[in-house]
């Protein structure tokens, strides 16, 4: 079946520094899509397909259609149930009351626009619009895989521009501050809450993961934690996975060694930080005795996810290298980790004559007439 007017094909050859690409240009209502390939052949039968599918690539298949295949066969199958449930939220609230029952191939950039356009006049912040735009990017994504689709109109579009999320950390002396006066409030009653938030500040780990940590993880004769696992507050279970999908390892510094030592001989259960009956310790509380305690200790009040930025601050402060930071908070992605890479002010002003110009005779003199050059 040849192409209609609306779905006009050709493949052009483009010389790159690294070789040459194969580019499949369609035009369809308007709008040119195209797509890059490496090899001819690759090309040549993206455009053989879409030749033969003829007009079914265009059938009134509609957003709701797609977000439900996608909810079905990829999201509740390699998702966490929190995350496949905050998704559904944003379907539910946003994304289907716009576009639920528009046919994919009528969603054009400017509906986009509009749909950007009212999520603001909801007061809703750059990064919740971006969340909703990602979301949509993947159902699109998804449809186009399965030939349900040909173009994302959110290329045309893109994500909002966000500044950096802010994060605090606290600066030593209201750690030290803060650790003393937990200490001494609950060696008594909540000994191991005290040594919680010590652990926490000390290893940049995440309270889920501290929470599923179990004692056949912690390598005291190493000096080294595998964080394998984190506590699935949502699901309330422990997951043989984290939020990075890898095993990493944590080094066990000389504030918590001593600390480890004692409690592995004490407890006999399997988590490290455990209730009376050895379940975990329950999320919502802990973060609830860490605001109170923070009231408490006379400290700049913070989240409990800031002790893994005060951590990472810190380290980055005394000298630590960012590549070994990435691998010991576990992230992906190197830019992820750079967040943490800034200096407190007090610090920065203790650093302020690294690089000082003056007039003075410290000043290098360079000589640029000829014959300096030519000597």
């Amino acid at each position: 079946m040849a192409p209609t007017k609306e779905s006009q094909m050709s493949i052009e050859k483009h010389k790159r520094k690294k070789g040459v690409v194969y580019r499949v240009k369609i035009h369809r209502n308007g709008v040119a899509i195209s797509k890059n390939f490496d090899r001819i052949y690759d090309a040549q039968q993206f455009e053989r397909e879409i030749r033969m599918s003829g007009d079914r690539v265009n059938v009134r298949y509609t957003f709701s259609q797609a977000a439900d295949e996608w909810l079905v066969n990829h999201a509740e199958v390699r998702k966490a149930p929190r995350s496949v449930y905050t998704d559904k939220q944003m379907l539910r609230d946003n994304l289907l009351p716009h576009f639920g029952s528009m046919p994919l191939r009528d969603i054009a950039p400017e509906l986009l626009d509009h749909f950007i356009g009212r999520l603001r006049k909801d007061v809703k912040s750059p990064s919740t619009i971006n969340r909703n735009l990602e979301l949509f990017r993947t159902i699109f994504n998804y449809a186009i895989k399965r030939r349900r689709a040909l173009y994302n109109p959110i290329k045309a579009v893109g994500l909002m521009r966000i500044q950096e999320p802010p994060f605090d950390y606290w600066e030593t002396h209201e750690a030290d501050q803060f650790l003393r006066y937990t200490e001494q409030k609950h060696q008594r009653t909540r000994g191991d809450l005290a040594f919680l938030y010590k652990f926490a500040i000390n290893t940049g780990c995440r309270l889920g993961e501290i929470l599923g940590l179990g004692w056949s993880d912690v390598n005291l004769g190493n000096r080294l934690i595998a964080i394998r696992r984190s506590y699935d507050s949502y699901q309330r279970k422990i997951k043989d996975t984290t939020k990075g999908r890898k095993i990493r390892h944590v080094p066990i510094n000389s504030a918590i060694y001593d600390d480890l030592v004692r409690m592995k001989a004490e407890r006999k259960g399997d988590l490290v930080f455990a209730t009376i009956s050895g379940n975990p310790k329950d999320r919502s509380n802990v973060t609830h005795y860490f605001q109170r305690d923070t009231l408490e200790a006379g400290v700049r009040k913070i989240r409990f996810h800031d002790l893994r930025h005060t951590y990472a601050s810190h380290f980055m402060m005394n000298g630590g290298d960012i590549y070994h930071l990435k691998e010991i908070l576990g992230h992906s992605d190197i830019k992820t980790t750079q967040r943490y890479a800034h200096l407190s002010k007090s610090f920065l002003v203790d650093k302020a004559d690294t690089v000082c110009f003056s007039t003075g005779e410290k000043v290098i003199r360079v000589n640029f007439n000829k014959d300096a050059a030519n000597a």
